[in-house]
């Protein structure tokens, strides 16, 4: 026994160091199989949350699988995929615009129809809405964006490309894991299978971030793998976006609008004229918006388009949202009334034998800037499908008024105009020119951001505002180029060149009234031509025909003649 004993002993202290080495061998060298909280990795909130791998990696868009269709927010697809969306809120109806058609769908239904196509039915809902929010269905969007995309459960994840740069490939050369970080005791992600082709997402050196065929993403020992290559992508192009073709009338546009109140033929419209020179377009304002529901004014005559045609110039009617003495936007938000406005000018240009119409919608607010822009999309087809030519008046160009969105604007309007005048206006109160040099050249240089120079339209004012100050406030009235001479004359005032300004200014104190006046005259009118010249842009435009001295027109003409 005495014998056996020590021997005992020694197995035993074998036995204890051989565990105490396998405990170790195991803690430091084995592979852990504890598996990854994969729903944690990729971020999935919901049964019916789909968080998305886009161009292989990991995004923070997320997906929303509805019955069995899978959807993106309204305001992700626009900032997405394309900005031409526009959804109706009061109609519920989702559109987009072609050059020539519109493609629309209603929320909740299986169809979409267009004036060319009809109606088509569809195996899903293209548009839903849940709890005041819209979701566009992915496989609708890909009508009008190429992408890819392809789902996949446990987890639920979409693995989407906008994009087809070349991958870089390699082989798994036996059954292995992926990990969720690079380290053998990292849970285990995924298995892998001989023969796994995976996308290389990053390399570490030891070990390699790759992407199964299914989309799950972890980490591998780069020495499990072989074969590196690049993969080159065949990229998406189904959808081919449709540019709207642009009408020119070949040469400078010069043109006059004539402001008019009531119904008036050729009466009146060839004294306006005779001693203009170069006029090719008079834009009469003869529509209006005379309410919410849609009905428009019109004071339009096929005798005053007959005069114009027989010596050479367009018409384009001009159609405006307020000269029925309220501003009018909220029609702006309804399908059918949008519509109703559109057909009334439509069809008036045909009955008058007009050649275009020119869109001055003014006062809007930035809640109606989406509704504006799909008026001027809706509005160019119809002027398109009867070749009527279609510009768009605006406002100098400033932060607060970017929702008139004049990049837009001129993919589908043929003309974009700048109205650069009410630099100081009416309301104004702190006196000023109404459109001094350094105005006019902001104006056009912040419009050349987004509107093509062959597109644009400078608007210079016929008119001048002679300025009171005094202890009970600042007040302006509006006078013609001769009226404001008068007016100086009659009021013995000094004139001198305000070289800033590029006009003449004049004061004078009378009573305890101080008078103020930038004045407009064919040397500032040349001024701002130069500035047009300068920047090359399609031409110019006066407001407002009958408010000028005949000299004016020589400047222009001459202008128009080079």
């Amino acid at each position: 026994m005495k014998k056996i004993l020590p021997k005992l002993l020694i197995l035993l202290l074998i036995a204890c160091l051989g565990t105490a080495f396998f405990l170790l061998y195991e803690d430091k060298f084995a592979y852990s199989t504890e598996k990854a909280d994969v729903d944690a990795i990729y971020g999935v909130t919901g049964p019916n949350d789909y968080p998305v791998i886009l161009n292989d990696a990991f995004s923070d868009l997320h997906v929303t699988k509805i019955e069995d269709a899978y959807y993106l927010d309204y305001q992700t697809v626009l900032d997405m995929f394309n900005d031409g969306f526009y959804y109706g809120r009061k109609d519920q109806k989702l559109v987009f615009c072609t050059a020539n058609d519109r493609i629309v769908t209603e929320a909740g239904t299986r169809q979409w129809y267009s004036h060319d196509d009809g109606t088509v039915d569809v195996d899903y809902v293209p548009v839903v809405t849940e709890e005041g929010k819209v979701y566009v269905a992915l496989d609708y969007v890909r009508k009008f964006a190429n992408f890819e995309y392809e789902a996949f459960t446990e987890p639920n994840r979409i693995r989407m490309y906008t994009a087809w740069e070349p991958q870089t490939a390699v082989t798994a050369e036996k059954d292995t894991q992926i990990r969720e970080f690079g380290g053998i005791k990292s849970a285990v992600v995924d298995d892998v299978h001989t023969g796994d082709e995976l996308i290389v997402m990053e390399d570490l050196d030891d070990w390699l971030r790759v992407q199964t065929p299914d989309c799950m993403i972890g980490y591998l020992e780069t020495k499990a793998v072989s074969g590196k290559k690049t993969v080159e992508r065949e990229p998406v192009t189904d959808y081919v976006e449709e540019t709207p073709s642009h009408l020119t009338l070949g040469g400078k546009v010069n043109m006059a609008w004539n402001m008019m109140a009531y119904p008036v033929g050729d009466e009146l419209i060839g004294d306006l004229m005779a001693d203009t020179q170069e006029v090719n377009v008079l834009a009469p304002t003869w529509f209006t918006v005379s309410d919410e529901q849609g009905n428009v004014t019109d004071i339009g005559s096929a005798a005053y388009v007959d005069w114009a045609h027989e010596r050479g110039i367009q018409v384009w009617g001009v159609l405006d949202n307020f000269n029925s003495g309220v501003v009018m936007t909220e029609f702006l938000a309804e399908e059918s009334i949008r519509s109703k406005v559109i057909k009334a000018v439509i069809d008036a240009a045909e009955e008058y034998d007009m050649d275009g119409i020119n869109l001055d919608f003014e006062s809007l607010g930035e809640e109606d800037g989406e509704n504006f822009v799909q008026f001027v999309r809706e509005l160019s087809i119809s002027c398109r499908r009867k070749g009527l030519f279609f510009s768009i008046d605006n406002y100098v160009p400033y932060g607060f008024n970017d929702f008139y969105n004049l990049e837009e604007q001129a993919r589908f309007a043929d003309y974009v105009v700048i109205m650069g005048y009410d630099e100081h206006f009416a309301g104004s109160g702190e006196p000023g020119s109404v459109a001094s040099i350094g105005y006019v050249e902001y104006g056009i240089t912040e419009a050349l951001e987004e509107v093509p120079p062959e597109q644009l339209i400078n608007g210079m004012p016929f008119y001048t505002r002679v300025w009171m100050r005094s202890e009970s406030g600042v007040e302006s009235i509006a006078l013609g180029m001769q009226d404001t001479q008068d007016f100086i004359a009659e009021h013995g005032m000094q004139v001198d060149w305000a070289r800033n300004e590029g006009q003449y200014y004049a004061e004078k104190e009378e009573n305890g009234t101080l008078y103020q006046v930038w004045v407009e005259d064919a040397e500032s009118i040349g001024m701002k031509i130069a500035v047009a010249e300068n920047h090359g842009i399609a031409g110019v435009a006066e407001w407002v025909l009958g408010m000028e001295t005949k000299d004016v027109w020589d400047v222009i003409g001459n202008y128009m003649r080079q």
